[in-house]
């Protein structure tokens, strides 16, 4: 199995998630607002207690290409997310029921045009615009051992292939799904971009392993073509459902090892997944033809294999400061229809590598990802490194540093060196 990190960095649902305080990802939106900067207003507490919190999480990314790539350029991208939470049980007594909204502001420009990669290095890059994000309602069943949400649904943020290195590494290849399926499928988002569907979380108590099973509608299309939901026209109010020109089946099983307080061992999780993209993909083999039901399957895992000071010792119960070790791999194997049959990363974490700062989280990555035998060239890879400061519960800053050896996997576009910085703020 290979290994993935599970839980080592910031999540979008605000500082609460920072690296190694929360393993695995909550079921339901529930928004942890207590340690953001405007966190300790009085009225945000009475709210809170009513049913009605909000978070604003602002994350900014800008890097130059000094060095190969297309041409020698700066680019900044920032992303202004804002998200309301009700808690339908204690607004109005409707027990496990829940309705979550957010909204997106995008801005910047895109640095990957400069290098010519299909991993963009900053993560937060979409065209300028404003727009709806999630907007579901959720329901809890049987003691909370089931979670079902439907509605329009990013079916990347916390439910499949989730990654979280939403604040750690910059390039797209490690942030959200660490398997080329962004790249590959018609029909699976990413931040800020949802699309109707359902998903279905079993997580039973006193069990250490889930099941997640999930639906969405690909048509239209996420990223490609005029009428992708993506486009800044829309502004995420593109409504149209027409689950039979495409949609998309997700399937996940996760395992997590050593994640009650009680436990001593060094924690881990594992998980492999499955996707089914029906959409009409164009064919690289033949031209001007299409061919439907693109399919892959992706491992990922991590281990903490070293962690300071133990159990205890003034740590809390479930510690993850120390060194932990990561990997994923995906596998989308119809080469006449998947860009990037193979995709492979790895990396580690170190949490608290410096005396006095407990929180700062040193970042190392490295992928490559394999292109189709019907297209030009054939690998790309990359390697990163980042660290980031935790200034304070609200405010993260660090520089990062990255290298795009073959760009594109052609070997037409020279090696790039970017240097750069990420920032994040939560409100």
């Amino acid at each position: 199995m290979v290994l993935y990190l599970m839980g080592l960095a910031f999540c979008v649902y605000g500082p609460e998630k920072a690296f190694g305080q929360e393993p695995f990802p909550p079921l339901s939106g529930q928004l942890a607002w207590e340690d953001a900067m405007l966190g300790h207003w009085s009225r945000r507490k009475e709210l809170a207690e009513r049913g009605i919190t909000f978070l604003g999480v602002n994350q900014t990314m800008g890097f130059g290409a000094v060095a190969g790539g297309i041409k020698r350029d700066f680019d900044y991208t920032n992303r202004y997310v804002h998200q309301f939470h009700f808690d339908l049980e204690k607004l109005f007594h409707w027990k496990g029921a829940e309705f979550f909204v957010s909204g997106a502001q995008n801005n910047g420009d895109n640095i990957g045009d400069d290098v010519g990669t299909p991993y963009n290095p900053s993560t937060l890059f979409q065209p300028e615009s404003t727009r709806l994000w999630q907007l579901y309602f959720g329901q809890f069943f049987f003691d909370k051992q089931v979670h079902l949400k439907i509605g329009r649904i990013d079916a990347n943020n916390n439910d499949f292939a989730y990654s979280p290195f939403e604040f750690g590494y910059a390039s797209a290849a490690y942030d959200s799904a660490a398997t080329a399926m962004f790249q590959n499928y018609k029909g699976f988002g990413g931040e800020p971009i949802a699309q109707w569907g359902a998903r279905l979380a079993i997580q039973p108590n006193g069990r250490d392993d889930y099941l997640r099973l999930g639906f969405y509608n690909a048509s239209p299309p996420i990223f490609v073509g005029p009428d992708a939901l993506s486009r800044p026209s829309a502004h995420g109010l593109d409504f149209r459902f027409r689950p039979g020109d495409g949609a998309v089946y997700l399937a996940e099983y996760g395992y997590r090892l050593n994640q009650d307080p009680e436990d001593l061992g060094l924690p881990g999780t594992y998980k492999i997944g499955f996707i089914l993209d029906t959409s009409p993909f164009d064919r690289f083999d033949v031209p001007d033809k299409t061919k439907r039901n693109l399919w892959g399957v992706y491992l990922q895992g991590y281990q903490l294999v070293y962690r300071e000071g133990g159990q205890g010792q003034g740590r809390p119960p479930l510690s993850y400061q120390g060194l932990g070790l990561w990997g994923s791999f995906g596998l989308h194997p119809d080469q006449e229809i998947a860009a990037f049959p193979y995709f492979l990363s790895w990396g580690m974490n170190y949490k608290g590598l410096f005396p006095g700062r407990d929180d700062d989280v040193l970042y190392f990555g490295n992928y490559y990802s394999f292109n189709s035998k019907y297209n030009p060239g054939n690998l790309e890879t990359q390697f990163e490194a980042s660290y980031m400061f935790q200034i304070t519960p609200w405010l993260q800053i660090g520089p990062d540093l990255q290298y795009v050896i073959r760009p594109s996997g052609t070997g037409m576009i020279d090696n790039a060196l970017l240097p750069g910085f990420q920032a994040l703020a939560s409100f």
